[in-house]
């Protein structure tokens, strides 16, 4: 967790056999078995750490834990890595727009490697409505006010993707939402949300070799 994270980690680096762009060509048919996943963040120093960039945390850790390189492609709002062993063609991508933008990046991705099922979108998130920790996975649905997927929504067009939601609790009575999302957690707090990073990155691993259902299944029945 470097490069959106606020502890000083070593950053993600190095070159891994799998980690190449893979273009609509290679794809092949629509029905193959790729998944795009997008963690939403925003970009910049200031924002390292926040409530709101802990969906990006997870897709790098899952990026670090298959030895994956994030890294700018040329034409994408994101910065991304790819993953192909053989049964599966994975995009790991976190977006490098402000949340509010977050589309782009995901129309973006959507076209360079032409997806079909948008239930192979997935977009990890941080969620208001469950509490720090919590990880729950779903399909389709509203925005529930979260600016990230309200941008996605608009730009594809649709809202049939895939969310993994991360808790990160609901502000005091006396504290805004901005100031909640855009703020960076205490220590136990923080402790938490490491522990949802490690299980999200987990559950992008899960949802790509086992399907959505299966980890709904999963991680939806357990706290």
């Amino acid at each position: 967790m470097g490069l959106f994270h606020r502890r000083d980690t070593v950053a993600l680096s190095g070159e891994n056999a799998s980690d190449k762009s893979l273009t609509k060509k290679e794809q092949g048919s629509p029905y193959e078995p790729l998944w795009v996943v997008l963690g939403l963040a925003n970009p910049g120093q200031q924002y390292l750490g926040t409530r709101h960039n802990i969906g990006a945390e997870a897709v790098e850790e899952c990026a670090r834990e298959l030895g994956l390189s994030l890294r700018p492609e040329k034409g994408v709002s994101a910065i991304l890595a790819a993953y192909d062993d053989g049964d599966k063609k994975l995009i790991l991508a976190i977006s490098n727009t402000y949340m509010n933008e977050s589309g782009l990046a995901a129309r973006d991705l959507k076209k360079r490697y032409g997806l079909v099922d948008l239930s192979h979108l997935v977009i990890v998130h941080d969620e208001l409505d469950l509490e720090p920790g919590i990880i729950r996975i779903k399909l389709a649905g509203g925005t529930a006010g979260h600016n990230g997927l309200k941008s996605i929504q608009s730009c594809i067009n649709s809202s049939d993707f895939t969310r993994i939601r991360i808790g990160i609790g609901k502000p005091s009575s006396n504290r805004s939402g901005a100031n909640h999302v855009l703020g960076r957690p205490g220590k136990s707090e923080r402790e938490i949300l490491d522990t949802a990073v490690t299980q999200a990155a987990s559950a992008i691993k899960w949802i790509t070799d086992h399907g959505v259902a299966a980890a709904m299944n999963k991680y939806n029945t357990s706290r």
